[in-house]
């Protein structure tokens, strides 16, 4: 008939664009905690303590110098640390402190470890016997980390679903 319009469709009539489904919104949450969990455990690898390999020598030497330095940046600033030490003989001056926990003063007796073959690359014990930066430091990351990595991975996926969800 002229002038009227044609009826609705039918509830379960032909329908325009993609359908969303909920296996496929299950197999994209599944894939980014999948993404997530397996960032999170490398960063969490990465930061497991690794033993000190080589460091079998053993001094005390003594802090001559502690240099601090200012510095602007993420980094900011950071302190150099230089000792004087006698291993089989031979007297190491003002060699710098390769790995330390803490800033030692000026004066202070400290033991260091040295690989073998090399005693004039000296780290501290305390380093050296605790590497990383422990438990604690480790779960801090991971409260920074995942937070931030969920939203990364968000904006790098939701114009994509937009579009797939449509």
């Amino acid at each position: 008939m002229p002038g009227s319009t044609p009826p609705p469709p039918a509830p379960d009539g032909p329908r325009r664009g993609r359908e969303r489904s909920w296996s496929g919104t299950a197999i994209a949450v599944a894939s980014l905690l999948l993404v997530t969990v397996l960032v999170m455990g490398g960063a969490w690898k990465m930061l497991e303590p690794e033993p000190a390999t080589g460091l079998s020598g053993r001094a005390e030497a003594v802090v001559t110098e502690v240099r601090k330095r200012s510095g602007g940046g993420p980094m900011g600033g950071g302190t150099t640390v230089f000792v004087t030490y006698t291993v089989q003989g031979t007297t190491y001056e003002d060699v710098v402190l390769r790995e330390r926990r803490s800033v030692p003063e000026t004066g202070q007796t400290l033991a260091i470890a040295y690989a073998p073959g090399e005693p004039d690359r000296p780290h501290s014990v305390e380093a050296v016997e605790s590497p990383g930066p422990g438990p604690g430091g480790r779960i801090i990351l991971m409260v920074v980390l995942l937070p931030g990595l969920l939203l990364l991975i968000g904006l790098i996926v939701s114009p994509v679903w937009e579009r797939f969800a449509g």
